[in-house]
């Protein structure tokens, strides 16, 4: 019976996964899931829709949409992150160079109260930085570094991570393997208000000049019991970008909206 309703809501997960997988991107999609609660069993389904102010090759105002799902049972769960951004306004010259999305899947198992297993697999493209697909295969480790009978959360991770990226303009193809390492925090100052910080650094094995480093920050206010407004800012620096003299080094995104829980 309880492999029956295991198998039922794998599917049912997977259903709801790509049926939404149509939410700040950059050359490191953030993906840490303070959002949803960790140790509750059984689904978490959250919706946003936000706008938000970003500078890439332009300055630009966009909408955001997306999804968190989650499934937990016993000692695992699966995670998946679904996003598409669409333009509201741009220069007349490249009306629709801002759509960008990513789908992130990804599959937990605690080990035990610190150390948790993590495997990731991620879909990515992005116009406006002349990326066509990108996709990430990874695995690697979790450390809970503190973990009480509050809300707060510091944890640091390190995984292994494949990389397939196709640029937009060019003929470019790069397979890389990469080490992605990260540390995770979270405060929850009352009922109402948690602020989470997290930060990526993604080197190349082999040559450790070719990195990327993400600074990520989300403030949390809830509205009601299952509205809250959220406010994301995050700071992206990649040594090596696509080869396009127009893509910078570093980019930034703020965005503000609302965030609902199913």
């Amino acid at each position: 019976m309880r492999a029956r309703h295991l198998f039922a809501g794998i599917h049912f997960f997977l259903f709801l996964s790509f049926l939404n997988c149509n939410t700040s991107f950059s050359q490191i999609v953030v993906v840490e899931d303070n959002q949803v609660e960790r140790d509750s069993a059984g689904w978490q389904v959250i919706g946003n829709v936000d706008f938000y102010n970003t500078r890439n090759t332009s300055t630009v105002f966009s909408i955001n949409a997306g999804t968190q799902i989650q499934y937990k049972w016993h000692r695992s769960k699966i995670i998946s992150m679904n996003a598409f951004s669409a333009i509201l306004n741009t220069s007349s010259e490249n009306p629709d160079q801002e759509n960008r999305g990513y789908q992130h899947i990804r599959y937990n198992y605690d080990i035990n109260q610190t150390v948790v297993y993590e495997a990731f697999t991620q879909l990515q493209f992005d116009q406006v930085l002349r990326i066509q697909r990108r996709l990430l295969l990874g695995t690697g480790l979790r450390f809970n570094l503190l973990k009480d009978e509050s809300e707060d959360d510091l944890s640091v991770g390190l995984t292994y991570m494949y990389e397939y990226e196709r640029e937009k303009d060019t003929t470019a193809i790069h397979r890389d393997h990469r080490m992605s390492s990260y540390i995770s925090a979270k405060k929850q100052f009352n009922e109402s208000i948690a602020l989470s910080l997290i930060s990526y650094y993604q080197p190349l094995f082999n040559e450790f000049s070719d990195y990327r480093i993400s600074l990520g920050a989300g403030l949390n206010f809830k509205i009601l019991n299952k509205l809250a407004f959220v406010i994301d800012v995050n700071l992206n620096y990649d040594a090596k970008p696509v080869v396009d003299e127009d893509i910078p080094d570093l980019t930034y995104s703020i965005r503000n909206g609302l965030s609902f829980k199913f």
